[in-house]
């Protein structure tokens, strides 16, 4: 498993996350934002989310794999994916189940908006009219 046994935050006497456990919820997003990438528009199967979780069972087919990696999907809030024929066919287990996550998609194409435009398309215009839509712009 990639971080190591949960702990809670050591007596700092606030309910704000410790610096660590925010690099593990960016890396995360960062590895939904990957995978959401390359699914072609299928969404995220609990089974590919099952490495990043807190306390990873033994396998997939353990119980506590669903509940685990349903706290990542909740975090993020995830949104089911319809998963068509493959549900209809028998084959089909929790861990197939598969979320697209739309708010980390959003934020992730508003980040890559901002960081393409010039610091220059943020400016107030170099030129004052005297009007209104100076004021405006």
């Amino acid at each position: 498993f990639l971080f190591g046994p949960s702990t809670p935050p050591a007596g700092n006497g606030n309910n704000f996350p410790s610096a660590k456990e925010l690099e593990k919820w960016k890396f995360r997003a960062s590895v939904i934002m990957t995978l959401s990438s390359t699914s072609q528009g299928n969404g995220v199967s609990l089974r590919d989310l099952l490495p990043y979780v807190e306390n990873p069972p033994a396998s997939a087919e353990d119980p506590s794999a669903v509940r685990e990696t349903l706290s990542i999907v909740s975090y993020f809030n995830g949104k089911p994916v319809d998963c068509g024929s493959e549900a209809s066919t028998g084959s089909f287990s929790g861990m197939d189940a598969r979320f697209c996550f739309p708010e980390i998609v959003a934020e992730m194409d508003c980040q890559k908006l901002i960081t393409s435009l010039d610091a220059s398309d943020f400016a107030a215009p170099t030129s004052f009219n005297n009007d209104m839509t100076s004021i405006l712009y």
